[in-house]
């Protein structure tokens, strides 16, 4: 009997080929076999206004889910579809808060926590972009780990625009910092026999005052600090009080899209269509 041993390097991905690095970005990301796939995160929310300290305003925990669809028939890659949730804490006793007293003016508000559906992402390239793969997508070499890493600088048109929103908006353009970091072993990145890739999160985000603060007129933004980790188990696995919360009000972000829409979804365009039906509500005879 001649026994035939295999190298694990036939199952592995070898990063220093732009096909096999794409597809590690795709194992950061989700699961090939178009499973969900569920990041969780928990962090703080502070102010940051020129001339002042820091004030905490929030804890905050939340997730994204989502899975992934094969790239069209001419590109590489794969597309995202994915939601997110994040819910505000008060710092003190943990409690996900219904109502919020701002302490930069006194007013008591009601929460509007953050329930994006969708945030889309596309990561299909013409193959001509392959060579530039590593630029476009970065990671930085850390040894026995790797962190690929994502500095985003949205900049758009505020779908609430100042002179029918003043209240509630700083700016007619939105712009913002998200900073992301992926940390895994290159030992489990590189073994594609891995069922699960365990990945720590890394993130840190900078926006305007959020809608429901009512800081229209007021200088500063904001910063948002996290960590998290992709966890094995999905929804299933997230704390009790955070699977509670959204199974009572947003019961279908426990699952991942099924569809790919057009339109992103933000707190600003999320706020905008509340803010907007309960105009139209109060109109009606």
């Amino acid at each position: 009997m001649v026994l035939l041993i295999v190298p694990l390097s036939a199952f592995a991905l070898n990063l220093a080929e732009p096909p096999d690095y794409l597809k590690s970005w795709q194992r950061i990301k989700g699961e090939a076999d178009g499973s969900a796939t569920l990041y969780h995160f928990t962090g703080k929310l502070y102010s940051y206004v020129p001339g002042e300290k820091r004030m905490e305003l929030f804890d905050i925990e939340g997730y994204n889910v989502s899975r992934i669809l094969p790239a069209e028939e001419d590109k590489e890659g794969f597309r995202l579809l994915a939601k997110e949730v994040v819910l505000f804490k008060d710092p003190n006793t943990g409690e996900v808060l219904e109502h919020w007293r701002n302490p930069f003016t006194g007013r008591s508000l009601p929460v509007i926590h953050v329930f994006n559906d969708p945030v889309n992402q596309d990561y299909q390239f013409s193959p001509e972009y392959l060579p530039y793969i590593r630029h476009i997508l970065p990671s930085t070499d850390l040894g026995e780990r790797i962190v690929f890493h994502q500095e985003l600088f949205p900049f758009m048109e505020n779908p609430m625009n100042r002179k029918e929103y003043g209240d509630f908006v700083q700016s007619d353009i939105l712009q913002m910092g998200d900073f992301l970091q992926y940390t895994v072993s290159k030992t489990d990145l590189e073994n594609e026999e891995l069922a699960f890739l365990p990945v720590e999160l890394y993130r840190t985000q900078i926006f305007p005052w959020l809608p429901f603060m009512r800081m229209a007129d007021r200088a500063g933004e904001l910063i948002m600090v996290s960590r998290g980790k992709k966890l094995a188990g999905g929804f299933a696995a997230l704390p009790e009080n955070i699977k509670d919360f959204v199974m009572k009000r947003k019961p279908e972000y426990a699952l991942a899209p099924d569809f790919e829409a057009e339109d992103n979804t933000n707190s600003w365009n999320y706020f905008k269509r509340l803010y907007d039906q309960s105009v139209e509500e109060r109109s009606e005879p």
